[in-house]
């Protein structure tokens, strides 16, 4: 199978290197600079002759070209993503994989008309921490879910073409839907911004599921330090997940309870929670390499990625409004 990327930056020359190491054939790089190009190229190192063009137009009229990942700024991804499934190209969108539900729609739409898979690149669900929850929410461990908490944070690169809302909350959002299997009920949105005008450079969300469950999630680029941090609190264990910490997954048997009245919390320490080491990107390129192959979807990922752009482009509403939204149909 030959691939094709659109667009090299930071992201787009991660997947260059993972298509590489899994000694997929790579026929094309495309960017809006050759410069960016010559650098992706050289920090990967691929091994094989590559094809670089700034068009990628150029790069679909290639009919040796079997998928194509489009790792362009999000703005862009509903046009180019359209275009290459119109081209007889499989397509993994990164996030967002659009920017309204009616894009999402009409990509679903023209993959099937084009009998092609759209896949969209929602990361963390190939996360073993995060997959390790879903779990042991699943196995009961954790009794009732009361709240959930996610912070997402980095200091850029800061987007101009999106707002810190389709930047982070892809990932929050599809996080929350792959661990409760659940649609919220309702959203309420509120940002602010501080570097451009009109885009939310800081995000806050908060969302209600069924059984009660309480969601909060923050986005931000104006923060010094990269992170991804969950907390989950259930009537019977706490868990904390930090994507960049050594120890990433803890749990904790420290809950409150009411002893005469009062409330008592016993702090019993954490335990460590073994994980797989598995690279979260590596293994979405593999899942969209079986899709094209099997057509198995056990994640519905075209589905979620639908569900994703409707609760973000709701959120959309409430941050202009400042009102929260009851959600009745996804």
């Amino acid at each position: 199978m030959n691939f094709g990327i659109i667009g090299v930056g930071r992201f787009g020359t991660n997947y260059l290197r993972t298509l590489c190491e899994l000694n997929a054939s790579v026929k094309w790089v495309c960017s809006r600079s050759m410069k960016s190009i010559d650098s992706a190229l050289q920090k990967c190192n691929p091994g094989q002759e590559i094809k670089k063009t700034t068009d990628y137009k150029i790069m679909l009229n290639d009919r040796s070209v079997d998928a194509v990942i489009v790792s362009s700024p999000g703005s862009t991804h509903y046009k180019i993503a359209k275009d290459s499934l119109n081209a007889g190209k499989h397509a993994l969108v990164e996030k967002p994989m659009c920017l309204s539900s009616r894009e999402a729609e009409d990509l679903s739409k023209t993959a099937k008309k084009n009998n092609k898979v759209v896949m969209a690149g929602h990361l963390h669900l190939f996360n073993p921490g995060i997959q390790k929850l879903r779990e042991d929410i699943k196995r009961g461990l954790f009794g009732r879910i009361n709240y959930i908490s996610i912070f997402h944070s980095g200091n850029g690169p800061i987007r101009t073409d999106i707002s810190a809302l389709w930047d982070f909350f892809p990932h929050s959002v599809s996080i929350l839907l792959y661990l409760l299997e659940a649609n919220p009920v309702e959203l309420s949105v509120n940002g602010a911004s501080f570097i451009k005008k009109g885009n939310e450079d800081i995000v806050t969300m908060d969302m209600k599921f069924p059984n009660n469950v309480s969601a909060v999630s923050i986005g931000t680029w104006l923060y010094p330090l990269k992170k991804m941090d969950i907390i989950i609190a259930g009537e019977n264990l706490y868990a904390v997940f930090d994507d960049y910490a050594i120890d990433k997954l803890r749990y904790f048997d420290s809950r409150p309870r009411i002893v005469n009245g009062k409330i008592m919390i016993d702090d019993k320490g954490y335990k460590g929670i073994p994980i797989g080491d598995s690279k979260p990107l590596t293994e979405q390129v593999k899942y969209f390499l079986n899709l094209i192959k099997t057509k198995n979807d056990p994640q519905n990922n075209l589905k979620s990625g639908l569900r994703v752009t409707k609760i973000l482009e709701l959120a959309q509403n409430s941050l202009k409004t400042g009102a929260a939204i009851k959600i009745n149909k996804l």
